[in-house]
Formats: C-alpha cells, sequence, structure tokens
C-alpha cells in the first residue's frame, strides 16, 4: 500500500515549523506504521493555499491512500485534491483533533471558527463532505455525528498516543514544582475557581514552592505568586518544544490538568495527562472527560471536582514524596501499556486495510472544476 501523508501546518507566518499536531496525529504514527509494515509511505510538506509542482491529479495517481490534517483556511486547494482522489480512485482521509463545531467565544480561536467566518465554514465543510475522516477520540466522533449526519462508519477513531521515546525524562527530580503545559487556548481552564483558588492556598502554605507554566502566560499567576510563577515561552515548532519541555518537567514533580466542562473541552483528548506521565510526574486533573476515563483515581493520577479536593490533593502530593513517585510510576506503565506509539501502529493498519481498495479509475466527469476556476 502506498500512502501519501500531507503536513500542512508547517507555515506560520514566515516561520516553517513541524506542529505538534501534525507530529503527533500524523508524523508519529506513520513512522511506526512504515516501520512494522513496509508500506511506502512518503511525508510531504504541502500547503492548501497554493498549488504543488505537479497537479494534485498526478500526484493522487501514485498513491492509494493520501491522509492529511483538516486546518485548511483556503478551499481551492482542497478541492482541487479531492476532485483528483475521485478521478483517480485515491481515498481521501482527513484527520480531525478539535472540535471546531463548538468553539465557545470565550475561546481565543472563536474569530476563526465561529459560524459565520469564513474559515470555519470552510473547515467544517470539509469535515461533513469528506469520504473519511479519523478523530481523537469518542466524544468527538459523537459530536462530529451530531453535526454533520455523516455515515459512523466513515469516521474512524484513533486515539493520542506517546513515543516515550520522544519525551524521555528522568523519574529522579531535580526539585518539586507544580507543572502546567498549554496553550492560550486554555485560558478558561486555569480560571476555573475551584482550581485557581486551591492552588492560592496551596501556594501559600509552601512559600519555596514554585508553578512553572509552559506555552501560556496568565498575569493573575504573576501577581499572586510573583518570582514563584515561572512563564516558559515555549515554541510553535515541535521539536523545539518537546526539547524545552523535557527540561523543565525534570523540574515537575506534578503535573496539574484543569479543564471545565463543555461539548467542546470534553471532546478533547486526554494528552496532557499522557504527556505528564511519560515525564514520570504525579498528574492531578478535572474530573471530567477525557481524563475520568482514563485516569484510576488515586493510582495513576488524581481527578478533582470541587476545591476541597484539589487542594488536598496537591497537598498530598507535595507532602507525600513516596505517594508522588509511586503515582508517578503507576501512570508510567499504564501509558507504555495501553497509549504507546510504538505498539498502537496496529490501529492506523487495520483503518487503512479497511477503507482500500484496488484503484478503478472513474471517467465520469466531476462539477468541482467549475469551483477550482
Amino acid at each position: 500500500m502506498k500512502i501519501l501523508v500531507l503536513e500542512i501546518n508547517y507555515k506560520l507566518g514566515q516561520m516553517l515549523r513541524t506542529s505538534g499536531v501534525d507530529f503527533l496525529r500524523l508524523i508519529q504514527p506513520m513512522k511506526y506504521l512504515q516501520q512494522n509494515t513496509g508500506w511506502e509511505i512518503e511525508l510531504r510538506k504541502d500547503p492548501f493555499d497554493g498549488y504543488p509542482e505537479k497537479s494534485w491529479r498526478e500526484i493522487a495517481r501514485n498513491f492509494d491512500i493520501i491522509y492529511t490534517g483538516y486546518n485548511m483556511d483556503k478551499p481551492e486547494g482542497y478541492i482541487e485534491l479531492l476532485f483528483a482522489c475521485m478521478k483517480e480512485g485515491t481515498k481521501l482521509v482527513v484527520d480531525v483533533d478539535d472540535n471546531i463545531f463548538e468553539v465557545g467565544p470565550d475561546n481565543p480561536t472563536y474569530p476563526r471558527f465561529k459560524v459565520d467566518a469564513k474559515e470555519g465554514m470552510t473547515i467544517r465543510s470539509i469535515i461533513e463532505n469528506n469520504p473519511y475522516v479519523t478523530c481523537t477520540t469518542q466524544a468527538l466522533k459523537d459530536r462530529i455525528l451530531h453535526f454533520t449526519k455523516r455515515p459512523a462508519d466513515t469516521i474512524e477513531v484513533l486515539d493520542n498516543n506517546i513515543d516515550t521515546s520522544v519525551y524521555e525524562a528522568t523519574k529522579h527530580k531535580k526539585s518539586l514544582n507544580l507543572f502546567y503545559s498549554g496553550t492560550h487556548t486554555h485560558k478558561l481552564d486555569v480560571n476555573l475557581p475551584e482550581f485557581k483558588n486551591a492552588l492560592k492556598r496551596v501556594m501559600s502554605e509552601h512559600p519555596k514552592l514554585e508553578f512553572h507554566s509552559i506555552g501560556m502566560y496568565e498575569p493573575d499567576f504573576q501577581v499572586m505568586f510573583g518570582e514563584r510563577y515561572k512563564f516558559i515561552d515555549g515554541s510553535a515548532n515541535f521539536p523545539t518544544f518537546v526539547n524545552i519541555w523535557r527540561k523543565e518537567i525534570k523540574e515537575a514533580g506534578i503535573g496539574l490538568c484543569p479543564l471545565h466542562t463543555s461539548f467542546f473541552a470534553q471532546a478533547k483528548s486526554s494528552i496532557k495527562w499522557k504527556e505528564y506521565s511519560a515525564g514520570y510526574c504525579a498528574t492531578i486533573a478535572s474530573n471530567v472527560k477525557p481524563y475520568s476515563p482514563d485516569i484510576q483515581n488515586g493510582v495513576t493520577g488524581f481527578l478533582c471536582s470541587t476545591e476541597e479536593e484539589w487542594y488536598n490533593s496537591m497537598t498530598e502530593l507535595i507532602n507525600n514524596e513516596g505517594r508522588r513517585k509511586q503515582m508517578a510510576k503507576n501512570a508510567h506503565t499504564e501509558v507504555l501499556k495501553k497509549h504507546n506509539a510504538k505498539e498502537n501502529w496496529r490501529k492506523y493498519k487495520a483503518f487503512f486495510e479497511r477503507i482500500y481498495t484496488p484503484k478503478i479509475i472513474a471517467d465520469r466527469d466531476v462539477m468541482f472544476t467549475k469551483l477550482v476556476k
């Protein structure tokens, strides 16, 4: 089988990068799929705001499956690609990692995805009409089904997995810090009253404790904690980001995962818990999907709903080093066993084999050509 993987998020202004989404959802799983099957898998960086050197039809002719992300803000390139795949009998698969149908006005990406935004309308149309879609969780699949009414068997759940060699970190921590990793889109989460109030109480009771945040700066924490709040700027380029992350996780004994309750939030994956666990970090998370199905409360992490639960969980892990290390070890073992990218390539293999059919080139006219012109 021949698969072409299109990395489409590699341009950020003038910056060329590998996004975390493209790495986790496309590059990493295809690496292990190729290693274990011998299939021909080619990775290309192709934007959809223009056209490749060869026509999409000429490219599609040489592959059985083309796999890419959904984040295409201009329809012309996508329509050309879809038309080419239909004419050449190539299966086109689009991966979706977020519930863009229910982005709230408090989310910084809302202007892109609101109902009347051109980019949002384009992406929703792609998700609704593309022949096949993969997504991160069953909850996200359910929301896609709710909004698109597309056949359930055209959506495949392929959960986020961790390559522990990428997140390699020591279980022997240099110090004990509270740690949060997330982008500016999680501002609502870190400002949940039950989380924020508990954090404030814990920090006041432990005057040497530090709170480190990578990827998102929250001014309120700077005001409350002063020099004990450390913001690390991270990077939009995943290889650079993960190098910074590895350095920080060595000093992070407790990883925090607050998450608000909404259809948008609960369609996310538990990737933060998996990353923290890969770095031997004990996790405290909100007792909501996606964390509640994956974390065994008190064993591979703590799940919290109230201020007192957040406070007691942080206090327990700060004061009880043995409990903290055992929980981190339990979670690390769980991630290696159930969420290991080196093993879960089989799910991708099964999906691609299910949709693969020998090529039959259609010769009927398709009216997408009018849309491209």
